[in-house]
């Protein structure tokens, strides 16, 4: 081909591709989405069958938290049927409630530990006794005191202790010929030996400074003045036991049955509780009773009530369902105790928290007007050569709440 043909070619080459460069900026290279169909409108027949939106329902505010072994923070349960959550802490780990126990430190050799009672934090006795024989274990607020119990004849077994404002009193039982006969052993506060003399007492309690006396399940008198008592023959029940807060202000009830009465000073009414067994009933600052009970009068107790002196009235506190629990200790509305064979719980006033028990056999528990919190018994893991369990305490002081 001649020269000038071959540029006249390579110039038309060159103006067609230019050509097409501009096209192609005159198009896009991607092609913009085409917008979907419209949906064609419900009929009036889809409207009415189509399901309403429901809102998630909202959670109910927590009654009552309950906290595991291991779980400082309490998470909130239904109140049917509140559960323990959850937890990563080790099994054995001990949780918030076990730590605020401190042990008591007490001689190697120290009986078990059958009663408690003190005036204040700073004077608390124990009743220690193995067999027939009885040790006295005082607390003055930093160290435990051994100091010798009653020697009583006849001899008996040791139950009861009660500190009156002039003196220490220890209760005994003893089995004769003629049957079983109380013994009432008192030391004077200024000190002094025992005295000891027959008296069939059911139950000593103080109350302010006067001491209630329930003798013979016919007697009840408060610093020698006879109170009215309701036949207790006729309620039935093998123990009748009463708390009080204040002369006018009694309550009587039965372990092994669910009838609990509350006295004025005066009279006697009924306050049926609908179980078949009040294990333990105490009196909080406010005037109102606390009870726990169950339908077993055998084993422990599984229901809380609290007498509302506003509506005359049993209130369950909402509960776990394996609570179980044999006494219970209050010192307010916002500090209460149970204590069971294998946990204890503390309520305080918005929760509940739970911990292992940290006495293998427990035997007594006091707590303090101000709130520290004593539980004594026996331990037969610390057990020593001819004895085949040792005394044990715990305390909870009350600067040390969980």
């Amino acid at each position: 081909m001649p020269r000038h043909a071959r540029a006249a070619a390579w110039l038309a080459l060159t103006l067609a591709a230019c050509a097409a460069c501009a096209a192609c900026a005159a198009s896009p290279s991607t092609t913009a989405p085409t917008a979907p169909a419209a949906s064609p409108p419900l009929s009036a027949t889809q409207l009415a069958s189509a399901p309403p939106h429901t809102a998630p329902p909202a959670k109910a505010a927590p009654k009552l938290g309950l906290v595991n072994e291991g779980d400082p923070s309490p998470t909130a349960a239904p109140a049917a049927a509140p559960t323990v959550a959850p937890t990563n802490a080790p099994a054995n780990a001990p949780g918030p409630l076990e730590r605020a126990f401190e042990r008591v430190a007490l001689p190697p050799d120290a009986p078990q530990i059958v009663a408690i009672d003190g005036r204040h934090e700073r004077d608390v006795w124990l009743l220690g006794t193995g067999g027939q024989e009885a040790t006295i274990f005082r607390w003055d607020g930093a160290k435990i005191v051994k100091d010798k119990g009653p020697q009583c004849k006849p001899s008996g077994r040791y139950w009861g202790l009660v500190l009156v404002p002039d003196a220490a009193i220890a209760l005994a039982t003893s089995l004769e010929i003629e049957g079983e006969v109380r013994i009432e052993a008192r030391r004077p506060s200024r000190g002094g030996g025992w005295s000891c003399e027959k008296r069939y007492n059911e139950q000593l309690l103080m109350v302010g400074p006067a001491l209630l006396r329930l003798e013979s399940r016919t007697t009840l008198t408060l610093s020698g003045h006879r109170l009215p008592l309701p036949s207790l023959g006729a309620i039935g029940g093998m123990q009748a036991e009463i708390a009080a807060r204040s002369p006018a202000d009694l309550w009587l009830y039965f372990p092994s049955q669910g009838d609990a009465l509350h006295g004025n000073g005066v009279g006697w009414e009924s306050r049926p509780t609908g179980l078949a067994a009040v294990k333990s009933l105490r009196t909080d600052d406010s005037g109102a009773a606390w009870l726990v009970g169950g339908n077993d009068q055998h084993g422990e107790g599984d229901v809380v009530l609290r007498w509302d002196t506003a509506t005359h009235a049993w209130k369950r506190l909402p509960t776990p369902a394996d609570l179980r629990a044999a006494r219970i200790r209050v010192a307010s509305e916002r500090d209460v105790w149970l204590i069971g064979k294998e946990h204890v719980h503390h309520w305080d006033g918005a929760s509940l928290r739970r911990g292992k028990t940290p006495i293998q056999h427990v035997d007594g528990a006091w707590i303090s007007a101000a709130g520290e919190l004593w539980i004594v018994g026996g331990d037969a893991s610390r057990a020593t050569p001819g004895r085949s369990t040792t005394g044990a305490a715990f305390r909870v002081p009350a600067m040390r709440k969980p």
